[in-house]
């Protein structure tokens, strides 16, 4: 069992499981073997029963014998196994969930089976082929689902959408016939009754999220249909919206938008949400119609690999042999959500009553609707190639070709002159410019023939070894064990001097009086540890958003957890902002794209529906708060995170993937918590004039026992020498003037003086020159930090890298944008009101917005920032405040203005 994908997968109410294809078809880039998502992963539980640890539902593991449609129904309520009485029979939606795309489509006058593979996992489930001796065909094993088609098939008749495991299709099965009634294979289903169903948000910007899959569409379609290859091409082309990710869906996400409650002849729609946009067309019988929609998907038989999946949004047309007339009579043969399969690439003129038992119609040219995020990232394995197309000669496909050529400049020269002008081109600008190659703004033939992004399709004959620059412009394909793993500790509220660490070397007063955390210790005697390290804001949620971006939380609009609602009683009105993370690089997506597997356990504490999965995390415990879930055992879930981590590191090491693991604890934020044992340790001990809290110091203990578990596993796992780890808070200790809990810096979280952002921060791995860092650094660097190990590349901006830090290269080290922190609201304590500060080295200003005056401070000479330098030093305040005046500007940053219905107190 992949306890990783478990954790990840389930967060969703609808998690898409991967298809498992893993061989890519030619050269095109963009096809489902590029990608990985959720693998499959089940659990057989001895009594009949299957669990599916990505979706959460249950199955029963033997179909045994077909049975009809009303069979199946009576079947489920009387069903047992496993000792439950809540047995379903599947939506076509949750039993498309099962299949699997490597499969091979047998020839359907064959009778030799052993050398297939169905389309599910045979491991797992029961299955078979169809029975010759009852008259079927092996192609005949077709599961029934509850899932009834809103219209009718072949020219009448009530129609059950199923889901063929023996040639991986779903079509529409008449429930009953001039032959009877239909017989099909039945198995159940229980838990989870929210899967299948989507939540769709419009997000303004030509794009539809489905927070059940994690997925965001393309709202509109491409509005004309191209040939498979050019609809890869169009899609790892598209830009929309800001982001320039999308890649054509593979099946199974495509069939995640159908709704199956729709149809051309019962809405006069398509089978999908009418929050999209879905262009008519007019079908070969001249009636209106919708299209059918290309997905990444190939579909491999025995005979060929030259079709790709589709899905039929409209009809799903077949010409059937009229048995009065004896004519060919096109009608509706499979619904409106049918999933079948097209030739790639040719003329669909080739085929003029279609072909299969059903006279299948064929379209070459299908349109497409992109998808970009949830959990499938590029894959971080390396796909077999298959350059074979059996039943596609040498000519063939330079006819195919030159017919390509042909439909391009049929589509895009409008005024016939042999050239496509910018203005003609209706594709993505970079797609034009790639092609125009000598830069006149006009595409000839010559250039559209030489399209360096338009792979020549290959010959027949055998397979060549795997060719990454024909799949990918960049290495976001290829796995590079070599890349080091990257394990990210953060812990929550723990102060500047909250370890047994000195954080400034040979000064005792910068560490804890009284708590004592020797792993950390060790961690960092063999790394960097950061004197002068801050959290991107003085409160967790802006902090975790600046870690996550590299952005800080003043551009972000995220400056305070909640929404930044105002108090009508005070001075300014604060600003109020959405929570919610948008949808932009984080450290997740950036790390997926460079091949690694990433989680994040623990507090996620943005916004209040999001959660990691949304992000770039393939693991992660969903939208988590402050609270814990903890035991007495375990009552700030430090030692259960851990575990989770170290399993995470471990299927990582398995599946030989570098991996990005954080660990978001819940400590050492209240309540104070810890074990029983490690409160003992401590109140006994002597208390500091600082720190001096038995349970405070014991919920400390339990958080670095947890990261010398970390530490083992990595020797256990033998991984020590490629595995960074780096440990953080996420802001200062709570303190006050009555409660100095992190003197000798004054004031604590939720201010902006330096006991609300100065934190600890270290850095351990491989060539890490052990010591201290004096230069003034931010959790913000971590993205460039992190982005740098794993070989991608980032544009400057407020994260700057800290490997020349790393590496005692102090002069390479440059920063382009003075330190900014941001909090323009009120809290609970007097420190806690609207503040900005900016920090350049050791110089500080801090405004206050309330009284709009400033205090200036030189950090080398004043750690407790008692001496204003403000009034000394007119010209370094001069330079300041223009600096952040220039900060605050550019970031656009949200800033609080003068109440109205403000009343002073009375001096009385």
């Amino acid at each position: 069992m992949n306890t990783l994908i478990c954790i990840a997968a389930i967060a969703l109410t609808y998690p898409v499981v991967d298809t498992g294809q893993t061989t890519a078809y030619g050269n095109n880039k963009g096809q489902d073997a590029h990608y990985s998502a959720n693998p499959p992963s089940y659990c057989d539980n001895g009594d009949g029963t299957i669990s599916d640890q990505v979706t959460g539902l249950m199955w029963t593991k033997d179909p045994g014998e077909k049975m009809t449609l009303s069979e199946a129904e009576r079947g489920a309520k009387k069903c047992r196994t496993g000792g439950y009485s809540d047995w379903r029979l599947p939506s076509v939606k949750e039993l498309y969930s099962l299949i699997q795309l490597n499969g091979t489509d047998p020839d359907p006058m064959g009778t030799d089976t052993t050398h297939l593979k169905p389309f599910i996992d045979d491991s797992i489930f029961n299955f078979s082929y169809g029975k010759e001796e009852n008259g079927e065909r092996i192609i005949d094993s077709q599961f029934a689902t509850s899932t009834k088609y809103v219209s009718t098939t072949m020219g009448g008749n009530e129609t059950m959408f199923g889901v063929n495991f023996a040639d991986g299709r779903i079509k529409g099965y008449p429930i009953s016939s001039r032959r009877g009634e239909g017989r099909y294979y039945v198995i159940y289903v229980r838990n989870n009754p929210d899967y299948g169903i989507n939540q769709f948000k419009d997000n303004g910007d030509g794009t539809i999220t489905d927070e059940a899959t994690g997925l965001t569409w393309m709202k509109a379609d491409s509005g004309t249909g191209m040939d498979w290859p050019s609809a890869l091409e169009y899609a790892e082309n598209l830009e929309l919206a800001g982001y320039s990710d999308w890649r054509l869906p593979n099946a199974k996400e495509l069939q995640s938008i159908i709704d199956y409650s729709r149809s051309p002849d019962t809405t006069d729609s398509a089978a999908i949400d009418p929050i999209f946009d879905c262009t008519p067309i007019k079908n070969e019988g001249g009636d209106k119609d919708f299209a059918h929609y290309w997905t990444s998907s190939t579909h491999v038989g025995e005979r060929t690999t030259d079709t790709a999946v589709y899905f039929a949004f409209g009809r799903a047309l077949g010409w059937m042999n009229d048995h009065r007339s004896g004519k060919k009579i096109l009608m509706d043969v499979h619904g409106a959500g049918a999933q079948r399969s097209d030739p790639k690439v040719g003329d669909a003129s080739t085929f003029p009553y279609g072909r299969g038992p059903q006279g299948d119609v064929i379209r070459i040219e299908n349109m497409v609707r992109c998808v970009r995020g949830g959990t499938l990232e590029p894959s971080t394995e390396r796909p077999e190639t298959s350059l074979k197309s059996p039943t596609t000669s040498t000519a063939e496909q330079s006819k195919a070709r030159n017919f390509n050529i042909d439909r391009f400049f049929t589509r895009f020269d409008t005024n016939q002159d042999g050239k496509v002008s910018k203005a003609e081109f209706t594709g993505p600008e970079k797609r034009f410019n790639k092609i125009d190659s000598d830069k006149d703004g006009l595409i000839s033939r010559e250039e559209a023939e030489k399209s360096p992004s338009r792979k020549n399709p290959e010959p027949a004959g055998d397979p060549r070894p795997f060719d990454s620059s024909a799949v990918a412009s960049v290495s976001e394909l290829s796995p590079n064990t070599s890349k080091p793993n990257i394990i990210f500790i953060y812990a929550d509220d723990m102060g500047w001097t909250g370890t047994s660490i000195e954080m400034i070397q040979n000064n005792p007063e910068t560490k804890s009086d009284f708590y004592k955390t020797p792993n950390l210790e060790k961690l960092a005697s063999q790394g960097m540890v950061f004197s002068q390290a801050y959290a991107p804001g003085p409160m967790c949620t802006p902090s975790r958003v600046g870690i996550l971006t590299g952005k800080t939380p003043a551009e972000m609009h995220i400056t305070t957890p909640g929404n930044g609602k105002s108090d009508s009683s005070k001075q300014l009105i604060t600003p109020q902002f959405s929570p919610n993370l948008p949808n932009i690089p984080t450290i997740g997506t950036m790390l997926k794209r460079e091949g690694y597997t990433t989680a994040l356990f623990g507090k996620w504490h943005i916004g209040s529906n999001d959660h990691a999965g949304n992000h770039g995390f393939d693991a992660h415990d969903g939208s988590t708060g402050n609270k814990t879930n903890g035991t007495n055992e375990d009552p700030k879930e430090i030692f259960s995170l851990t575990e989770r981590g170290i399993q995470f590191m471990t299927d990582c090491v398995k599946s030989g993937t570098p991996f990005y693991l954080q660990l978001s604890h819940y400590a050492v934020h209240t309540p104070t918590q810890s074990r029983p044992e490690s409160i003992n340790k401590f109140e006994n001990s002597i208390a500091g004039k600082i720190h001096n809290q038995a349970n405070y110091a014991g919920m400390t203990w339990d958080l670095d026992e947890s990261i010398g578990q970390v530490l083992q596993a990595l020797e256990n796992l033998h991984i020590s020498d490629n595995t960074y780890v780096v440990f953080m808070s996420d802001n200062g200790a709570p303190g006050n003037r009555r409660k100095p809990n992190n003197s000798p810096l004054f004031a604590g979280k939720g201010s902006l003086y330096e006991g609300g952002i100065r934190i600890p921060f270290i850095i351990n791995g491989p060539d890490i020159k052990t010591g201290y860092c004096t230069e003034a650094v931010s959790g913000t660097d971590l993205f460039s930090t992190f982005a740098a190990w794993a070989g991608a590349e980032t544009e400057p901006d407020e994260s700057v890298s800290l490997i020349p830090l790393l590496q005692n290269k102090t002069d390479l080290f440059k920063r382009t944008h003075a330190l900014l922190f941001h909090y323009p609201h009120y809290g609970k304590g007097p420190e806690q009101k609207p503040q900005t500060a900016l920090i350049v080295s050791n110089w500080k200003l801090l405004k206050d917005w309330e009284t709009n005056t400033y205090q200036l401070f030189d950090l080398s000479n004043d750690l407790e920032e008692k001496n204003d330098l403000s009034k000394s030093n007119e010209v370094k305040l001069g330079e300041m405040i223009q600096l952040m005046d220039q900060r605050l500007s550019e970031t656009q940053a949200q800033l609080p203005i003068q109440n109205p219905d403000y009343t002073p107190p009375s001096e009385y």
